[in-house]
């Protein structure tokens, strides 16, 4: 028997993921004896133009678009290249898989399987073999496939979990969105387009606003309680999965610069509260994470990274203001804690950012919206040393980012419940510590296919 409807653990689910289902988007394929199966997903597809500029000399860091090429004394240096690709945008094409078990005294029990993956390759004809599918090369080292998953190639397995729900809240075990800065990216305008685009000869999904005002969350594994709804109010607690700490030429696999030893799991918490009004609604959140780490064989070098985000969201009358903050130690300026979060040294940068965005839906169908966002990262001693030409410079020599930001300005317009078509225009600004600067205008068109 076949019954179309739309099912709370299915909604539930696909909001954890972060995606954000039209009514009836979710088909309930079969139902015998109070199980239920359902399946949801989308494809999407975008024209992305790019222009960055010429990378400056003698910089490191930053996740800019940027092409290289080998000059007639046989130089490496970057180029300006304008580049017109078809791909997909933030979020990419996703098949998820739903299971809900009958209820038993009280417990509803679920699961959920989802797979991820991208239109395009890495900008090759026929295979991506050999070239880093994900977000390209940073210029902080290649992205690698410990706590920030499996971003290359055209198939990501990205969630799987099961809950319980009952009188106590939810209990969840398994691989899902993290909370940490998860909010964040679901309410930015960009995840429904394509905002920053990482290496312009990339073959995953862009970048959005990941590095221009939050960092991105991923989907990690662990265990998870959230709280009943206390009239709008939630808390929510995790024991995730730790990972590793890198810093600068931590490299593809892992570097000598990498802190392994991980004695406890990562701590992840949020705090949310939610309500309406006349014509209105609301939601404010906080979250946090925490995490100890040390470099292996070596017990008296160990650390803490540590980082916390604030946020708000109002909406009225087709009209929506949102905004967050972050801050903390040892995050990174794009993927957490993963590639630049140490310098050549192990001591930790800071790290910080923030962004804010306005929107206005008209008719119900058609939102515009603008936002800016801005990440940034602080010298260490060793990184001013090393820009300044210091004999005691360890690692390279060279200006560090200091800062990323953009400037998106947005219409996305829902056909119906099943089609949305977008067009979306980036300004993107990174700048180091030296005055060096880069820039790069982003235009993507496109749409989804949700069902």
């Amino acid at each position: 028997m076949n019954n179309f409807k739309k099912t709370k653990l299915a909604v539930a689910a696909a909001a954890a993921m972060g995606l954000s289902l039209p009514a009836g988007a979710v088909v309930v394929v079969g139902g015998e004896n109070g199980w239920e199966v359902s399946f949801d997903g989308n494809i999407n597809q975008f024209y992305v133009w790019t222009d960055p500029d010429r990378r400056p000399d003698g910089v490191i860091g930053g996740n800019m678009p940027s092409s290289f090429t080998q000059d007639q004394n046989g130089n490496i240096r970057s180029t300006a290249e304008e580049s017109s690709r078809f791909r997909t945008g933030l979020m990419p094409a996703l098949f998820s898989f739903n299971v809900k078990a009958p209820t038993w005294n009280g417990l509803d029990i679920g699961g959920r399987v989802s797979f991820a993956g991208q239109t395009n390759n890495a900008n090759t004809k026929n295979s991506d073999l050999g070239v880093n599918g994900g977000f390209g090369d940073t210029g902080i080292g290649k992205i690698r496939s410990d706590s920030t998953s499996d971003l290359g190639g055209n198939l990501e397995f990205r969630e799987a979990f099961f809950t319980v729900d009952g009188a106590f809240g939810q209990v969840l075990l398994g691989r899902t969105l993290s909370l940490f800065m998860g909010k964040n990216i679901l309410t930015d305008q960009t995840l429904f387009g394509v905002g920053a685009t990482g290496s312009v000869h990339g073959g995953g999904f862009t970048l959005g606003r990941i590095g221009y005002g939050y960092l991105y969350p991923n989907f990690n594994s662990q265990a998870r309680w959230t709280s009943p709804d206390m009239m709008g109010f939630k808390v929510s607690l995790a024991a995730v999965d730790p990972s590793q700490v890198c810093g600068e030429g931590a490299g593809l696999a892992g570097g000598v610069n990498c802190a392994r030893e991980t004695q406890s799991p990562r701590g992840e918490g949020e705090v949310s509260y939610a309500g309406t009004f006349n014509n209105g609604s609301y939601q404010v959140w906080g979250s946090g994470m925490w995490q100890n780490v040390r470099y292996s064989g070596n017990s008296s070098n160990d650390f803490n990274v540590w980082g916390w985000t604030a946020g708000a969201q109002v909406q009225f009358m087709g009209f929506e203001v949102n905004g967050s903050y972050y801050d903390g130690e040892g995050l990174g300026t794009s993927f957490l804690m993963d590639a630049d979060s140490l310098d050549a040294t192990g001591q930790k940068r800071d790290n910080r950012g923030w962004l804010a965005q306005g929107g206005y839906t008209i008719l119900g169908h058609t939102k515009l919206a603008v936002s800016y966002g801005i990440s940034r990262a602080d010298e260490t001693s060793n990184d001013s040393i090393c820009r300044t030409g210091g004999i005691n410079c360890v690692g390279a020599a060279g200006a560090r980012l200091e800062k990323q930001q953009s400037y998106v300005a947005g219409i996305y317009h829902d056909v119906n419940a099943n089609l949305k078509l977008v067009a979306e225009y980036s300004r993107l600004e990174n700048e180091w510590h030296g005055g060096q600067k880069q820039e790069a205008n982003v235009v993507g068109v496109g749409g989804y296919f949700f069902w």
